[in-house]
C-alpha cells in the first residue's frame, strides 16, 4: 500500500515588508531516518515588523529543524514538543517588539500524524468528506486564553485520514479567502491548481501585504490486492479523522495551553450521535454478487424493496426518453449542418469550375444549372393555381404577421420612450419648483443641491427632435436663472476701454496696474508696456527693454508712482514726472526669497516669498527700500501656495487652491470662505484696501469676480458673456467701477 502526501504552497510578497512580512518553510526529508520523522512546515507573518526580529524569526525556523532532524536523537515521541519547549525559554524576546504582532504556526506530518503549535491567530483548518463533499473545521482555538511571553504555548495533535485536506494560512489570507472558498477550491481543483489558484489572485490585488499558506493533501491509498472492505470502518471514513484529531489536543509539559476545539469536538460528536440511527439505516450489509464484486453502502446493494424499484423504473424510462429526445435534436442539427455545409461546398466547388473551366466542366456545370432552373420552372407551371393562390396567401399572411409584430414592438419602444421622457420633465419641473421653494425660505444649500439634480436629469434628455431641443433649452434657462438667484450671479454689461491687439504685443498681456487715469498693461516677455487713458481712450507704446520680466506691481494709495517687480527680485519705479521706469534698490533678509507679488500699505513696501513662506516689510530709503524684518510672526498654515496678497490694515493672502489667509499683527487669524457656488476653482488675484469693506477674487477658470466680506462670507458675483479667460483686475472702489484684462483686452463695468 502506497501512501502519499501532496503538499502545495502559496505565496506573494507585499509592496510593504514593514506593514506584512511572511516567512514560508516547508523542509523534506531525504535520509531514511529524517523520512521517519516526517515533513515539518512553518508559517509565520509579522505586522509591524523589525529587520532584526525578521533574522530571529528566520533563526529559530532553522533551528528547530535542525534539532528536530538530529540523528542522534531516535526518540521521536514528544520529541517535537521538547525542541519547542527549548525554543520558548531562548524566545522570549521575540515578542516584545512595540506595534509590532506575531502570528506563527509550525508543525510536522509524520506519515499522516499532525503535531501543529503556533502563536497569534494563523488560520488552519481540517477539510475532510461529507456526504454532500467537504467539510470544514478550524483547528485552532481563538477563544483560548494566549500565554504572551512564550513564543509557542499552545500545540494540536491527531491523525488525518484519506481524502483530507490541511490547510494553513498568514491571517491576512482570510479576508480574501473565508475557509467556506477555500473549500469550494479544493473540492474543485486539483491541489497544485487550487493553491495556483489562490496565488494568482492574491497576486493581483497588488497589495501592501505579504501572503502565504500552505495545502497538505492525504490521498486515497491505492489497493496492491483485492479485498473486502469493513463496511463500518470505512463508512466513518473521515469523520474517525476528525473525533481522532480533537480528541488527542493536550499541553505539553511546561509551555503547551489547554486542550484546543472543545467546543467543535462537542458539537461535531453531538451531531454524530444525533444522526446515528439515521446513518446505520443507510449502510447496508456487505454482499457479494454473482460476478464477485462487493457492493454496499450508498453506492450499490443487492436490495430492492417493491416501491424503490417502481420509482427506479420510473426514472429510468425518463432517462432513456431524455436521452432519446437529446439523441434526435442533436441528430436533427447534424444533418441540417451537414445540408448546409454540403450545398455551400457544392456552390463554391461549381464557381470555381464555372471561373477556370478546369477540365472542360464550364459548360457541363452551366447546362445542369439551366437544366435544374427549367425543371423549377416546369413545376411551378405545373402547379395548381389554388396551390399557387394559398402559397401567396401564406407568404403575405407571414409578411402581415411579422410586420404586425415589428410594429407593435416599435409601437411599444416609442410608447415608452415618451411617456418616460414626459416622467423626466415632471421630476424636473417638480425638483424647479422644490428649489424656488427652498431659496424663499432661505434654505440656499438644499435648494442648490435639488438644482444640480434637476441639471444632471436634464443632461441625461433626449434632443432627437426640433421640439426636444426647445424644451431642453427652455429647462437649461430657467435653471440656470434659479441658480443666477441662488448664485448671486450678475451678468455685467461691460465697456471696452481699450483693445491691444492692434498694437501687436509680442506676448499676451497679463496685468494691468493703473496711477491716476492712466492704465498699464505688460506681460513678462513683452519688451512694451501699454498705457491707456481711461477718459480718452488713447493708447500710448512705452519700451521697457532695460527693465525685463515684470511679474506684477502695485500702486500706492496716492496714486503718485508706480513699482514693478520683476522676475529676480529687481523693483522699479515709474512716475507721471519721469515718464519712464528707473531701478530702485530693495533686499531681502534671506538669500533664498523668491518674491512673487508686492503691496504698498503706509508707503510701506510688503513683499510675499512662498520659497521661505513669509511677508517681509520695506521701508522706503532715499535710493528705494531697505532690506526689509520678517512681518509674519507667528502662522499655522503655509504660504509655499500663495500667489497674491492684499492690505488694509489688516494682510490677505490668496493661495493656489482657494484658501485666503489673514493675518493680523504678524499673527495668523482663523478665515473661511463660505456660501461660494461654484467654488473657486485656481483664483488668481485678491483686492481690498482699508477703505473697502470687501475682498474682491479673480476667478478665471470661470469668468468671474466673487466679492466676499472681510468674514469670508458671499456677497455676490459678477461675470460677462464677452469675458474668454481673465487675466487681472483692478479695482476702483470709490467709482464703484472694475477693470478687467483679457485677450488683450481692457473692459469696465460697475458694480452699483
Amino acid at each position: 500500500m502506497k501512501n502519499g502526501l501532496e503538499i502545495q504552497e502559496f505565496f506573494v510578497e507585499g509592496s510593504n515588508q514593514r506593514a506584512s512580512h511572511v516567512l514560508l518553510h516547508i523542509a523534506e526529508p531525504i535520509t531514511q531516518t529524517e523520512k521517519d520523522k516526517g515533513y515539518f512546515f512553518a508559517i509565520i507573518e509579522v505586522s509591524g515588523s523589525y529587520s532584526e526580529q525578521i533574522s530571529q524569526l528566520q533563526q529559530i525556523v532553522d533551528d528547530i529543524e535542525i534539532k528536530y532532524y538530529d540523528e542522534e536523537n531516535t526518540n521521536i515521541d514528544n520529541y517535537f514538543e521538547s525542541v519547542l519547549q527549548e525554543i520558548n525559554q531562548q524566545s522570549h524576546n521575540i515578542l516584545q517588539y512595540k506595534d509590532s504582532t506575531v502570528s506563527a504556526l509550525v508543525g510536522i506530518i509524520q506519515k499522516r500524524h499532525l503535531i501543529l503549535a503556533y502563536h497569534g491567530s494563523p488560520n488552519a483548518y481540517l477539510f475532510f468528506a461529507g456526504k454532500e463533499g467537504l467539510r470544514s473545521t478550524e483547528i485552532i482555538d481563538r477563544e483560548e486564553t494566549e500565554n504572551t511571553g512564550q513564543l509557542f504555548s499552545s500545540v494540536v495533535e491527531g491523525d488525518m485520514k484519506d481524502d483530507d485536506y490541511l490547510y494553513v494560512a498568514t491571517p491576512s489570507v482570510t479576508g480574501h479567502f473565508s475557509p467556506d472558498r477555500v473549500r469550494k477550491i479544493i473540492q474543485n481543483r486539483a491541489t497544485k491548481q487550487g493553491a495556483m489558484h489562490i496565488q494568482k489572485v492574491l497576486e493581483n490585488l497588488q497589495d501592501e501585504k505579504s501572503f502565504g499558506g500552505i495545502v497538505f493533501h492525504t490521498p486515497k491509498t491505492q489497493l496492491e490486492v483485492k479485498r473486502y472492505r469493513n463496511t463500518q470502518a470505512d463508512d466513518i471514513g473521515s469523520q474517525e479523522s476528525m473525533d481522532d484529531l480533537l480528541n488527542t489536543t493536550r499541553n505539553t509539559a511546561d509551555t503547551l495551553s489547554p486542550s484546543l476545539l472543545k467546543n467543535i469536538k462537542d458539537k461535531i460528536n453531538s451531531s454524530f450521535r444525533k444522526n446515528k440511527d439515521n446513518t446505520n439505516l443507510d449502510k447496508k450489509i456487505i454482499k457479494k454478487t454473482s460476478r464477485g464484486v462487493t457492493t454496499h453502502g450508498n453506492i450499490e446493494t443487492n436490495f430492492r424493496n417493491n416501491k424503490k424499484d417502481k420509482n427506479q423504473k420510473l426514472s429510468e424510462k425518463l432517462l432513456v426518453l431524455i436521452g432519446k429526445v437529446l439523441v434526435f435534436i442533436f441528430t436533427g442539427i447534424f444533418f441540417v449542418f451537414k445540408k448546409v455545409l454540403t450545398t455551400i461546398l457544392s456552390w463554391i466547388s461549381n464557381i470555381f469550375y464555372l471561373i477556370t473551366n478546369k477540365s472542360g466542366k464550364r459548360t457541363i456545370i452551366a447546362d445542369r444549372f439551366i437544366t435544374a432552373l427549367n425543371e423549377r420552372r416546369e413545376r411551378v407551371r405545373n402547379v395548381s393555381m389554388i396551390s399557387k393562390i394559398l402559397f401567396i396567401a401564406l407568404i403575405l399572411l407571414a409578411v402581415i404577421f411579422l410586420s404586425s409584430i415589428v410594429y407593435i414592438k416599435i409601437k411599444e419602444n416609442k410608447e415608452a420612450k415618451i411617456a418616460q421622457y414626459e416622467n423626466m420633465l415632471q421630476t424636473i419641473n417638480d425638483k424647479k419648483d422644490d428649489a424656488e421653494a427652498k431659496l424663499l425660505y432661505g434654505e440656499d444649500s438644499k435648494a442648490l443641491e435639488i438644482l444640480d439634480e434637476a441639471k444632471l436629469m436634464i443632461n441625461n434628455l433626449s434632443q432627437n427632435t426640433d421640439e426636444e431641443k426647445t424644451k431642453y433649452n427652455e429647462l437649461i434657462t430657467s435653471i440656470n436663472e434659479i441658480l443666477n438667484k441662488l448664485q448671486k450671479m450678475n451678468n455685467v454689461e461691460t465697456e471696452i476701454i481699450a483693445d491691444f491687439n492692434n498694437s501687436k504685443p509680442s506676448d499676451p498681456l497679463q496685468k494691468i496696474i493703473n496711477i491716476g487715469d492712466d492704465i498699464f498693461a505688460y506681460s513678462e516677455k513683452d519688451k512694451n508696456m501699454y498705457k491707456v487713458n481711461i477718459i480718452s481712450k488713447d493708447i500710448e507704446t512705452k519700451n521697457h527693454e532695460n527693465q525685463t520680466n515684470l511679474q506684477t506691481a502695485t500702486t500706492p494709495k496716492e496714486e503718485d508712482k508706480i513699482i514693478f517687480l520683476s522676475k529676480d527680485n529687481s523693483v522699479f519705479e515709474y512716475t507721471k514726472l519721469t515718464g519712464s521706469l528707473s531701478k530702485k534698490d530693495i533686499g531681502f533678509p534671506s538669500d533664498n526669497a523668491n518674491i512673487t507679488n508686492i503691496a504698498i500699505y503706509n508707503r510701506k513696501l510688503y513683499s510675499l516669498s512662498p520659497s521661505t513662506e513669509q511677508i517681509y516689510k520695506h521701508s522706503q530709503t532715499q535710493t528705494g527700500y531697505d532690506r526689509g524684518t520678517a512681518w509674519i510672526t507667528q502662522k499655522s498654515s503655509s504660504l509655499s501656495k500663495a500667489i497674491s496678497i492684499a492690505i488694509d490694515g489688516d494682510v490677505f493672502v490668496l493661495t493656489s487652491d482657494a484658501k485666503i489667509l489673514h493675518f493680523y499683527g504678524g499673527q495668523e487669524k482663523a478665515f473661511e470662505i463660505q456660501g461660494v457656488h461654484p467654488e473657486l476653482k485656481n483664483p488668481t488675484e485678491i483686492w481690498t484696501y482699508a477703505d473697502s469693506d470687501y475682498l474682491y477674487l479673480l476667478d478665471p477658470e470661470n469668468k468671474r469676480i466673487v466679492l466676499l466680506d472681510k468674514d469670508g462670507n458671499f456677497i455676490e458675483q459678477f461675470t460677462s458673456s464677452e469675458w474668454k479667460k481673465p487675466n487681472n483686475m483692478l479695482v476702483d472702489e470709490d467709482n464703484k467701477v472694475v477693470y478687467v484684462l483679457d485677450d488683450n483686452k481692457i473692459y469696465k463695468f460697475s458694480t452699483k
